[in-house]
This record gives structure tokens, sequence and C-alpha cells, in this order.
């Protein structure tokens, strides 16, 4: 996976992932990079078209679920914190994408998760509905 480490101190501890960007210019031969720089796990937007799994984690991860690190966790409880900072910018509209868009796709996390993460997200789907409605 292309995501987190996990680490002894939960979500808390920090990010422990980087990536290196080579941006050469265009028509020179590839840069030099040593070995334990580089992947052969080929381009990324190809293996979210060939795997499931990876573009769930991926849309999962878009939507600020950063407790999301590989298919194991798609039934693991949503962090509150996380939750929140979910509703208040789906429900605010502070995403770069259209509310109902937002809900739609959101809709789409729920092919992915199970167990606790799939009823906080549905839960959460209510209640925007909900207060949509009030509006």
């Amino acid at each position: 996976w292309d995501f987190l480490a996990r680490d002894p101190w939960g979500e808390e501890g920090g990010f422990f992932h980087s990536q290196l960007f080579v941006l050469p210019s265009p028509g020179s031969p590839p840069p030099f990079l040593a070995a334990p720089l580089r992947h052969t796990l080929g381009n990324y937007a190809s293996r979210l078209d060939e795997d499931a799994a990876l573009k769930g984690v991926n849309l999962l991860r878009a939507f600020g679920l950063h407790h999301v690190h590989g298919p194991e966790d798609f039934g693991r409880a949503v962090p509150e914190m996380s939750l929140l900072g979910l509703r208040e910018a789906v429900g605010a509209g502070q995403l770069a994408i259209r509310a109902s868009s937002a809900e739609e796709q959101l809709r789409q996390c729920l092919t992915f998760l199970s167990g606790p993460a799939h009823r906080q997200v549905t839960a959460l789907l209510r209640e925007l509905a909900r207060i949509g409605r009030a509006r």
C-alpha cells in the first residue's frame, strides 16, 4: 500500500510517509535514483483502476478517514475527531466538490466500509440529509 506506515502511538503518532517527485526537463534522460528510492509497483493511476481495495483506501483517505491504511481497516471505527471534521466539511460545503456530489461519494465509501465505520458514515449521511431538508 502507498499509505502511511503504522506506528506504536496510533493516529496521533504522526505521518511517516514521504514522496519523492523528480521532474526532469522534457526529453532529458531519466535521472539516477538509488534503488531504495524507487519502487516497481507501476503507475499509481493504473493500479487504482486494477485494484478495487486500493481504490477504496484512496477514496476513504480523500474524505479524511486517515485511520484507513489498507482493506483490513474498512471495518475499524472512525475516530470521533475525523467524523466531526468530515461532518463539518461536507455540511458546510468545505470540500472541493459540490455538496450533493460529496454526499454521493460518501455513499460510494459505504461500498468499502463495514461494521462500525459503515454504521457511522450511514448515520452521518442521514444527518446530512436531515440538515439539507431543514434548510
